[in-house]
């Protein structure tokens, strides 16, 4: 088994770019819809399997990638912690909790992957998905590379993005708070 590549990340709340409504649709290769907002790009897929399925994956311009997966017939508890390991193209996954996560009507749960896991999931043909050892969604990835291709090109725009916001940013910090306070000229040289 190759040493774990996945790790736990702070909150769920990281993962509510997509599901929150400020992310905008910018694609649908392969049967996947690709989508950004202001702090990542990501993917989505509805499975019509019993509960409908749908797997969500989010990656951050910092590198790491978060599978979200739930279903209308699972009970998932938000904020627990799940033994949940992947196998993807002869390669598990394994080695650190996977959260819950849902709401009324979806529950599942979040796993974080370093940045090489994208590489073997977009040349993946199906995702394996464990709880505690057993099986319990077997999820295909067909289209995942003309997918993921769209976030790799997302990822690069936002990282630009992110880059010129940050040196405006730092521009704007050299100019005075307030050019017309009474001593900010010579407080501010």
């Amino acid at each position: 088994m190759r040493p774990s590549a996945l790790y736990l990340s702070a909150a769920i709340a990281a993962l509510t770019p997509y599901a929150g409504h400020a992310a905008e649709i910018i694609g649908a290769p392969g049967g996947w819809e690709v989508f950004r907002d202001e702090k990542s790009c990501g993917m989505t897929r509805d499975y019509d399997v019993p509960g409908e399925t749908q797997m969500t994956v989010i990656s951050y311009p910092a590198g790491d990638i978060r599978i979200m997966i739930t279903n209308t017939g699972w009970s998932a508890r938000r904020d627990e912690l799940y033994d949940i390991s992947y196998q993807l193209n002869g390669t598990a996954y394994a080695g650190a909790k996977a959260v819950g996560t849902g709401d009324r009507a979806r529950k599942g749960f979040v796993s974080t992957f370093v940045a090489d896991f994208a590489d073997d999931f977009a040349k993946g043909s199906v995702l394996r998905v464990m709880l505690d050892g057993e099986e319990i969604e077997r999820l295909s990835l067909t289209g995942s590379g003309a997918a993921m291709a769209m976030v790799d090109k997302c990822l690069v725009d936002l990282r630009t993005a992110v880059s010129k916001a940050e040196r405006e940013k730092e521009r704007r910090a050299r100019l005075p708070k307030d050019p017309f306070a009474r001593g900010s000229r010579e407080s501010e040289r």
